[in-house]
């Protein structure tokens, strides 16, 4: 569970709030679907060209290498999120709209069963 916390964490305070533009909010939402649960956090950066979004999850990518001088970082926030839900048995990714950038992840949901003796 805490490492679940930690890919929320990132997510939203490091790639979020660090890479953000402007002034609008970052949202986080969460929500059941087909037997897992998605959490995305969205908000507002520099675009990020197509070609690139699909490196943004490997360890020490940089979609803007000059970047690092500015904020700091290694490239390693996303890949670890990606390496913690992946041991979940769940997804990572990300879809953006202009300058909307909006990264999540999946989970299964637990199955539990109720002991009737209780």
């Amino acid at each position: 569970m805490q490492g679940l916390f930690l890919c929320l964490e990132i997510l939203s305070s490091t790639t979020g709030i660090q890479y953000k533009i402007g002034d609008g909010d970052i949202c986080i939402y969460g929500r059941k679907e087909e037997g897992m649960y998605k959490v995305t956090v969205q908000g507002e950066g520099e675009p990020i060209p197509e070609e690139k979004r699909e490196w943004l999850f490997e360890r020490f990518y940089r979609v803007d290498s000059a970047r690092s001088r500015n904020t700091g970082g290694t490239g390693l926030g996303l890949s670890i999120v990606k390496k913690i839900i992946e041991r979940h048995m769940g997804e990572v990714g990300m879809y953006s709209e202009g300058n909307t950038h909006s990264f999540w992840f999946t989970i299964p949901l637990a199955s539990r069963k109720l002991d009737s003796s209780n």
